[in-house]
């Protein structure tokens, strides 16, 4: 619910937002539900929007320091202070004391394939299959698995292109324009990390949310704001 105006905010900077509504659901039984609200999301879009107007620093962080009421962050090309930090590294937060791991997920982009809006399918071998057509193509997912490799295979290759056959007729003719791989972050019990850091003051933790990031973006932010504000005002 909180997408909408996150979105249109976001887009007044120049930059679009593409948030689709409408979600369809095959079931096993061969019937379809359509459930009033749902939307697909395209992730990089979202990033290039926030990114309008904001200076981005590449560095590798190495440790969070707190010191004299705020946090000193070291990094390879030098030292930052700021009065609060925010560990926002995906699955690369378990790196500063937090018990976030990483869960590999691949997917296929697809070039030349019908445009379907976004598709889910019932889950096959423990994965949901799902087709969600965005800007850039026909994305394809995703499969689940607990390691950190970064390498595509050839076995979840054919699996996503099943799927694809199964979820969008004349799909499985498409142009592969992409094999993407990307590292989930995940905690012990599945649920995300959005607080106080346990150990170090001045640092606020947003991680661990698995395959739900950019579903829980807005409230992780309107939370991770709030505890700025509070933690400044007293």
């Amino acid at each position: 619910r909180r997408w909408p105006a996150l979105a249109a905010a976001l887009e007044r900077g120049g930059q679009p937002v593409h948030l689709r509504p409408g979600v369809t659901r095959l079931q096993a039984g061969g019937g379809v539900q359509v459930t009033p609200g749902e939307a697909s999301l395209h992730p990089p879009s979202v990033v290039r929007a926030v990114r309008q107007g904001l200076e981005v620093v590449a560095a590798q962080v190495q440790a969070l320091v707190p010191s004299g009421g705020g946090v000193r962050v070291r990094t390879d090309t030098g030292d930052w202070y700021a009065g609060r930090v925010v560990l926002a590294a995906g699955a690369w937060s378990g790196a500063f004391g937090v018990p976030v791991g990483a869960r590999q997920g691949q997917a296929l982009l697809l070039r030349g394939a019908p445009d379907i809006g976004a598709r889910y399918g019932p889950p096959a071998r423990g994965f949901s299959r799902y087709a969600l057509s965005r800007p850039d193509g026909l994305y394809v997912g995703a499969t689940s698995r607990d390691t950190w490799a970064t390498t595509p295979d050839a076995h979840a290759a054919r699996w996503l292109r099943g799927a694809a056959r199964t979820l969008v007729p004349g799909a499985g003719r498409a142009e592969v324009a992409a094999h993407l791989v990307g590292l989930r972050p995940v905690t012990p019990d599945g649920w995300p990390l959005v607080g106080p850091h346990p150990t170090l003051p001045g640092v606020l933790v947003a991680a661990g949310h698995g395959r739900h990031g950019a579903l829980l973006a807005p409230v992780t932010a309107a939370r991770v704001r709030a505890l700025v504000e509070q933690s400044v005002s007293a």
